[in-house]
């Protein structure tokens, strides 16, 4: 396979594998919700998941389909043979360490015709794989990020709509009293209504806050609404 290393073939794969592997974790992060800083498992540290392990995961959680895993692992064969084994220093040389199989399946991927080189061919195949694997990525996290919305929405939306009612119903109640007060001071009858409806408003609100239905309701919204039960609702 000669002496050649092709270091700068080498490093464009390098490259591609870095930019791939940090929309590994920022997929992973986002389906997972991962908040901390220091990470063990998702990170470029060592110790950290291989980025099979990454893939694995990703699939196992049915957040890739199985053509989109089997692509990302075709990426990955490439990528392993040309920075791990210094025999490999081109396309050709990567197809004959890794089976013809593997080639054929590079060449689904490139959109030059059979005449032109079979390295060249190789060459734009992995570029137009490492292409939509970026596209899948950038996709896959925005999907995500639409989820989050939604279901923020789904956890706003009724509360809104309570406060909305609730200040409809006190500005119903702000125009009968300035109904009232706009003929109490000359009828005492109006006076003595006036009182019995703030009396009988007042009353009900009270029954209402110290019912047990009120006070069961208002206990377990205190125990959903807090940190860690959010945090966990937008878990995966």
């Amino acid at each position: 396979m000669g002496n050649d290393k092709n270091h700068q073939l080498r490093s464009e794969i390098l490259n591609c594998a870095l930019n791939l592997e940090h929309n590994v974790d920022l997929l992973l992060i986002a389906y997972l919700s991962i908040e901390k800083p220091t990470r063990k498992a998702i990170t470029n540290k060592s110790g950290n998941l291989s980025f099979k392990n990454k893939l694995d995961l990703l699939f196992d959680l049915d957040i890739l389909t199985k053509q989109e895993y089997n692509k990302l692992l075709l990426l990955m064969e490439f990528r392993n043979q040309f920075i791990h084994n210094i025999e490999c220093n081109s396309f050709v040389s990567a197809v004959e360490l890794l089976g013809s199989d593997r080639g054929k399946k590079l060449l689904k991927f490139s959109d030059f015709d059979e005449n032109i080189n079979i390295e060249t061919r190789y060459n734009r195949g992995f570029n137009n794989l490492y292409g939509e694997c970026l596209k899948l990525f950038v996709h896959k996290i925005d999907e995500r990020k639409q989820v989050i919305e939604e279901r923020h929405k789904m956890l706003i939306n009724p509360i809104e709509i309570q406060i909305f009612f609730i200040n409809k119903y006190f500005d119903m109640l702000k125009k009968i009293f300035e109904v009232f007060e706009v003929h109490i001071s000359s009828n005492p009858e109006m006076i003595k209504l006036f009182d019995q409806l703030n009396e009988t408003i007042m009353n009900e609100v009270n029954m209402v806050r110290t019912s047990e239905a009120y006070i069961e309701l208002h206990k377990t919204a205190n125990g959903l609404y807090v940190d860690d039960k959010i945090k966990e609702y937008f878990k995966i």
